[in-house]
């Protein structure tokens, strides 16, 4: 499971030509990171079911993504809350919407462990079928150009030019150690979550996009499509209940 095999991922080096002064304070930010997500008393976990309000995502006749990722992520919330040392919280409880902006800062006020983003998929071919599981980008956020920044020459020349300060370089190694955390983290909960769901009848792909939820939260997270609305076959087994309940059986083994 996920929970188990995350640790193992602490252990591993890294190589960068770096003064010794900051190779310590990496070594010093890994242990600071590991002391304090085990000194939480529970593990928690986020699970946000994605659109909601107006917003009703992928549909096809009388099948809506934000109605079905709601009832799984319910399923699988009652099945997380049978565990004492994990505590689990919807982004959103019901039919009423939330913007992206707010499920990401509802995570990160909870201090979230995990984040997982339940979608169901839609294609112009009605034929295309299974489930994809994504992780974040390859850029860290803080290091995309925002749209509304804008430099002078001189304001470009001094940037270009001038040395980063001490500060500056530590704050930049451990925005990047972070960044290299969440996504050795998410990339095995990507994986996790596959191994549990492919089989013969299944089939399941893990991809990388720059989705806002998994871009813009600082835990492991990972956005999953539940399987395509566009085929009428698939859409009915995401509408139905035993199907329901065996995706919230399979996404609940890779977690716990």
């Amino acid at each position: 499971s996920f929970r188990k095999n995350k640790d193992n991922l602490n252990t591993m080096k890294i190589s960068m030509k770096l003064p010794t002064k900051f190779l310590i304070l990496i070594v010093l930010i890994t242990i600071s990171v590991s002391t304090a997500s085990s000194l939480q008393n529970t593990f928690h976990i986020v699970i946000d079911p994605g659109h909601g309000g107006n917003d009703l995502g992928a549909t096809r006749d009388s099948f809506v993504e934000s109605k079905i990722v709601l009832q799984i992520a319910q399923k699988i919330k009652t099945i997380l809350d049978k565990q004492k040392d994990i505590t689990t919280t919807l982004t959103r409880a019901d039919g009423s919407g939330l913007s992206l902006k707010k499920r990401v800062l509802l995570a990160h006020e909870l201090k979230a462990d995990l984040f997982v983003s339940l979608h169901a998929n839609t294609s112009n071919s009605k034929s295309v079928q299974g489930m994809e599981f994504y992780f974040n980008s390859q850029i860290p956020k803080s290091l995309k150009t925002s749209p509304n920044i804008k430099l002078n020459a001189k304001e470009f020349s001094e940037a270009l030019f001038t040395a980063p300060t001490t500060t500056e370089v530590i704050t930049k190694i451990k925005a990047d150690f972070e960044f290299y955390d969440k996504t050795q983290k998410s990339l095995l909960l990507t994986k996790t979550f596959k191994e549990k769901s492919s089989s013969e009848e299944q089939k399941s792909t893990i991809k990388r996009a720059p989705f806002y939820v998994i871009d813009h939260t600082s835990m492991p997270s990972a956005l999953i499509e539940l399987g395509f609305i566009s085929n009428r076959r698939e859409a009915k087994k995401l509408a139905s209940e035993e199907h329901q309940n065996k995706i919230a059986n399979l996404l609940t083994s890779a977690l716990l």
